[in-house]
């Protein structure tokens, strides 16, 4: 028999060591875009192919119901000259084109100019068909045809050139290209008439704003002086900055006086509690130490000791119990006794109250400093406001004043543009770069758009919402899922017993049946990393809980407890499933004697034990009688003595236990074995509730060694099933490796 390492004294586990990272909230969840591909392929296939062809089928019904065509002028913003050499003689920014370009852009479209269009008689005469519908009693309607133009007329600039262009869309080429006309020359005059206008009335509207600009500035200028006089910034930032540290100092002491009254008053609420119990106070050990080193105590003890010394030299002289003197020593030592006692009992009353009263005494000190803090608190908040306020007033003023400035400076900009416009030739800025022209195609739909689109739209739509359901899947479905969350160790995965193909063995000992299946193989992987961390830590006991009804928990002890026992070490299976025990069943055993029965005291670990048939090394003890089956042993000292008493008998004690989601018999064992272990199934479990698991199982006393995976299956664009194939050629003689299961190696 191999042995393992002496564990740690099952009622005082040995400390775990600090789990790594954080952990709080919900993981975020990663998808491996690969893998994703290849599980949907052929649905993203067929949504590119019905995409495109919806994409075609859209093309020939817009070409044939809403084709739409365009019509384009183009206009060119360009500097003011008398004659070609000036060419360069006089400089427009970048942003004065720009800012003339968006002006026009605007115009060119605006409700005056479209109702100017709408009221042309041109219009009647040249698009007949377009203004049909908005004809009655022989005169055009302009409202309606206003909001009809605003629907098929836009204009844009063109970036990084001097260009702005009008757009017409429409469902002729012939309405387009007559609508672009008439509106460029509606543009044109109104630009010719608008030139024109008298720079002299202008020229004044920009001078007042000039002057109204210098009074404002002269008022800023005084209030700036006024709040500088009061005070000087730097004055005002000195006066901020040390009046902040002394809230910030203040509120600190407040916030520690606030806790110390939490404190106190949370120790005077359990002392109140205590006082009033119909029980009596409960005195701590430290408090009955102190009682015990009371002057008054000590002198009862030593005159105990000393009357006790006296009763032993009566017997070593052969005194009766029954003589005299022998009967008024034993009396007085027990009054003696009785004495001591209530002057403990006294002390502790005693000492209890001063602890309380000094405990009160405190409360109103800190209470008293708490409400002096907060007024200081106040007032610092209320001088940092007012001086916040003046220097917030300052910045104001400086903001305005500058603003002012160059509101001033822009009009004075403009004042010189103006009148050096007035003296060219040429005062307009806006000419036709590009006339209007008849399109002979639509510019919608076309087919080498919809296509791609209809398919990347479609497939887009149906990938998302793959996405979103992969997204929104939180059970566990792997060793990766359970990875994802913090502080999760992985322990191992156990494939599902139907993914190998080549075994028909019950799962429950499919390593003693099928020991070269995959199933085993990856119990044996799970074997060396258990053996390898309680090994290190000096573990004998290991509690396996499942996750939910269904995780395969016992499945995973009786195929572990044969692993481990095929290494030659002394194994010990523990049922402490007293709702739906399954040991006995899986190793074909009687129910009782078993561990009920062991916990009841009617019998012994020995005695109840059962070894497994053909197999080495490896005891079950089952669950016991239904009539014993108390759970609140599960978690009490008789559990702790049950264990204590496998020490020295077997290396590996493993206990099969109820669902933590149905029982908490597993937490409570948990508290009385060396190391606890989860196991989920695939599938059935989500990642939430086993971090949950996971965090209460590392608050029980026992170490919590990781999470086992059981029942994994392979998926589409997955590789279980290609590792599984794998293995099991590997183990099949004369298979090469790669190859199919289903290959007979004697057919070549």
């Amino acid at each position: 028999m191999t042995t393992m390492p002496t564990a740690a004294p099952t009622g005082t586990p040995m400390p775990r060591p600090p789990a790594g990272g954080g952990g709080g909230g919900a993981p975020m969840v990663t998808i491996d875009p690969i893998k994703l591909l290849k599980k949907y392929q052929w649905v993203l296939v067929a949504c590119v192919i019905f995409g495109a062809f919806m994409g075609t089928a859209a093309h020939f019904a817009f070409l044939k119901l809403r084709p739409t065509f365009v019509s384009e002028v183009m206009f060119e913003v360009t500097m003011p000259q008398e004659n070609i050499e000036d060419i360069t003689s006089m400089g427009i920014s970048s942003a004065e084109i720009d800012r003339i370009m968006a002006t026009e852009k605007l115009k060119l479209v605006s409700d005056s100019m479209l109702d100017t269009l709408a009221s042309d008689p041109r219009l009647v005469t040249q698009a007949p068909n377009w203004v049909k519908p908005y004809m009655s009693g022989g005169r055009i309607n302009t409202t309606e045809a206003t909001e009809a133009l605003k629907e098929s007329i836009s204009s844009s600039m063109i970036s990084g050139t001097n260009y702005f262009k009008l757009s017409v869309k429409g469902r002729t080429a012939d309405d387009v290209f007559v609508i672009a006309g008439l509106l460029k020359d509606v543009y044109l005059s109104d630009l010719t008439r608008m030139t024109s206008v008298g720079v002299q009335e202008q020229s004044r509207v920009i001078n007042d704003t000039v002057r109204d600009i210098d009074t404002t500035i002269n008022s800023l200028n005084d209030q700036r002086a006024r709040l500088l006089k009061e005070q000087t910034v730097d004055s005002l930032d000195l006066r901020t900055n040390a009046l902040g540290q002394r809230q910030s100092l203040t509120l600190n002491q407040l916030s520690e006086a606030e806790h110390w009254i939490t404190t106190i008053l949370s120790r005077l609420e359990t002392m109140e509690q205590a006082r009033n119990s119909e029980a009596g106070v409960t005195y701590s050990d430290s408090q009955r130490s102190a009682a015990n080193q009371d002057p008054l105590v000590q002198g009862q003890r030593q005159t105990l000791k000393v009357l006790e010394t006296e009763l032993q030299s009566l017997r070593e002289r052969g005194y009766k119990p029954s003589h005299r003197e022998f009967k008024r020593i034993q009396a007085q030592i027990d009054s003696t006794k009785q004495k001591m006692t209530d002057l403990i009992e006294e002390t502790l009353a005693r000492n209890f109250d001063a602890e309380y009263d000094d405990y009160t005494q405190q409360l109103r000190s800190y209470q008293a400093s708490q409400a002096k803090l907060s007024g200081e608190a106040e007032t610092l908040r209320n001088e940092l406001a007012d001086l916040n306020r003046t220097i917030s007033e300052l910045d104001d003023v400086e903001r305005k004043i500058n603003e002012m400035i160059s509101q001033r400076q822009t009009n004075l900009n403009s004042l010189a543009s103006l009148t050096q416009r007035s003296k060219l030739k040429n005062a307009s800025l806006v000419g036709v770069a590009g006339a209007e022209r008849k399109p002979n195609r639509p510019s919608f739909p076309k087919i080498f758009m919809m296509v791609p689109a209809g398919a990347f739209l479609f497939t887009g739509l149906i990938g998302g919402l793959l996405l979103l359901r992969e997204l929104l899947d939180t059970r566990v479905k792997g060793p990766s899922d359970v990875a994802l969350l913090p502080r999760t160790r992985v322990v191992g995965m156990i494939a599902a017993g139907d993914e190998d193909e080549g075994n028909k063995n019950k799962i429950e000992v499919m390593f003693r049946d099928s020991a070269d299946s995959v199933v085993a193989e990856h119990f044996r992987q799970l074997r060396t990393t258990v053996i390898k961390q309680m090994q290190r830590s000096g573990h004998q006991s290991l509690l396996i809980v499942g996750g939910m009804p269904g995780s395969g928990a016992s499945s995973v002890v009786s195929n572990l407890g044969l692993a481990c026992a095929s290494m030659d070490l002394k194994v010990l299976l523990i049922d402490g499933n007293f709702r739906r025990p399954a040991l006995h069943r899986i190793f074909e055993k009687q129910a009782s004697p078993g561990l009920s029965d062991v916990l009841a005291g009617l019998t012994t670990l020995e005695d109840a034990a059962q070894p497994v048939d053909g197999v080495a090394n490896l005891d079950v003890l089952t669950v016991g009688s239904a009539e014993h089956r108390q759970y609140e042993r599960l978690g009490g000292n008789q559990m702790a003595d049950c264990l204590g008493a496998c020490k020295g008998k077997y290396d590996l004690v493993l206990i099969d236990v109820a669902p933590a989601m149905v029982s908490g018999d597993g937490m409570a064992i948990a508290n009385r074995t060396d190391a606890s272990m989860l196991v989920v199934r695939a599938y059935g479990e989500k990642r939430g509730m086993v971090a949950r698991l996971r965090n209460e199982l590392d608050e029980c006393r026992s170490e919590m060694l990781g999470v086992v995976v059981n029942a994994v299956r392979s998926a589409p664009g997955g590789y279980m099933r290609q590792n599984i194939r794998a293995s099991r050629a590997y183990h099949t003689p004369g298979m090469k490796v790669g190859t199919s299961i289903d290959h007979d190696p004697a057919e070549g």
